[in-house]
């Protein structure tokens, strides 16, 4: 219901925007209204842009695309993410047989080693 109100406000708006609009070149043209009627006009046209802008936003939440973000399809894996200070992290982050530890900060990220993944799965507890 409130949809349907705001739809047709903004047609009811529009329809009030189209005769003889304020900004037309030929002010010659324009009827003679007082200062009032512009001023009236200037803030109809201002509420009819936020309330398109507001529809935009209205249908964009609606329609709300998946993610292009892949969640676990390719060989890449992340295994921790460490944060040490803010805006600083260190990744644990597997590819293939190799598990590759990288710094992050805002700065740029740095590799710090590679280890074989078969060597993370050791416990050096069962020794």
């Amino acid at each position: 219901m409130a949809c349907r109100n705001a739809v047709r406000a903004i047609f009811w708006a529009l329809a009030l925007l189209t005769t003889a609009p304020a900004w037309c070149e030929h002010s010659g043209q324009l009827p003679a209204h007082g200062q009032l009627y512009y001023l009236i006009r200037a803030i109809a046209s201002l509420i009819v842009v936020i309330a398109l802008i507001l529809l935009t936003y209205y249908v964009l939440q609606r329609l709300r695309l998946p993610s292009t973000v892949a969640h676990g399809d390719g060989p890449l894996e992340l295994l921790q993410v460490l944060p040490l200070s803010a805006g600083r992290f260190v990744y644990l982050v597997a590819l293939g047989s190799h598990v590759y530890i990288i710094a992050w900060s805002q700065e740029g990220c740095t590799l710090i080693g590679r280890v074989r993944r078969t060597e993370m799965d050791d416990d050096p507890d069962d020794s």
